[in-house]
Parts: structure tokens; sequence; C-alpha cells
């Protein structure tokens, strides 16, 4: 039997087996680019969106710091006017700029849910319109605390008002 294997050998001139390396990771299969793009478009996606969002909360944050740092020395008709300034950041020009006294105090209460300023309307009247009102002005200025936490941002234009 060797006496073949030599003859074989010395007729064909055969090298030894070589295996091939493994294959290594590069360049990746089609699964893991796919993989890849869904992750970096997944976190541009959240990226763009925490921005949105940032940029869309900035006057509704600003003006529940302004009203908090104020909180003490603040007027009520100066957190009205914080209000208002939140509210024109949200709401078209045309439908808020316009209103006062009553129809105000109904228009920031009909973007909540449930009267807000309209419980304390005499109040607030007086406080807006009249030089020295003796009232209290504390919950005055809660309830604007209130209506910019719960009303803004509207949801798709604000409720009809």
């Amino acid at each position: 039997m060797t006496d073949i294997a030599s003859t074989v050998s010395k007729l064909l001139p055969l090298e030894a087996l070589h295996l091939p390396a493994p294959p290594g990771f590069w360049p990746l299969a089609w699964g893991w680019w796919s993989l890849l793009l869904t992750i970096i478009l997944t976190l541009l996606f959240v990226i763009l969106l925490w921005k949105w969002r940032k940029k869309r909360l900035a006057p509704k944050r600003a003006a529940i710091a302004l009203l908090t740092l104020e909180r003490h020395t603040i007027s009520p008709s100066g957190a009205m006017e914080i209000v208002r300034q939140a509210a024109l950041s949200y709401y078209p020009r045309q439908r808020v700029a316009h209103l006062s006294g009553t129809k105000w105090l109904d228009f920031l209460d009909s973007q909540i849910n449930g009267p807000l300023f309209k419980t304390s309307e005499r109040e607030w009247l007086k406080a807006l319109y009249e030089k020295q009102p003796e009232i209290e002005t504390e919950p005055l200025i809660e309830q604007c605390q209130e209506w910019l936490t719960l009303a803004l941002p509207p949801k798709k234009g604000g409720k009809r008002g």
C-alpha cells in the first residue's frame, strides 16, 4: 500500500491541503448594516423629537420660571400679563390679542377642563382694573401658574373658545 501511495505521489505533484483563513467580521453582512442603520435612524429621530419638544415647551417653561421667581413681588395684573404673553406664544394673535375682561377669563377657562378663573371673576376684575384692589393676591397668582401648567402647550391648536 505504501508502494502505491509513493508511486501516485511521484506521478502527481500534489501539495498538502491548506485551509482558507476563517472569514473576518469585515465587511459586515447586510443584516448588520440594516441593524446599524436602524439604530442610527432611531437615535436621530429621538434627538430631533427631543429638540422639537424642548423648543415647543420653551415659552411655557420661561413663563412658569418668571412667575415662580417673582411670586412674592408680582401683582395679579403682572401675573396675568405673563399668562397673556405665554398664550400669544401658542395661540394665533387674532384669537387672543383682542380679548379682555370676562372674555379673556372665559378664553382661559375654555382651554382647560373646568372653571379656574370664572370662580374668582370678581377678584380678577378688581385686581386688573382698580388702582388699589383690597383682595388676596396669592390665590390669583396661583391660578395663573396652574393655568400655565395645565393649558400649555395646547393640544392641536387648543380647544374652541
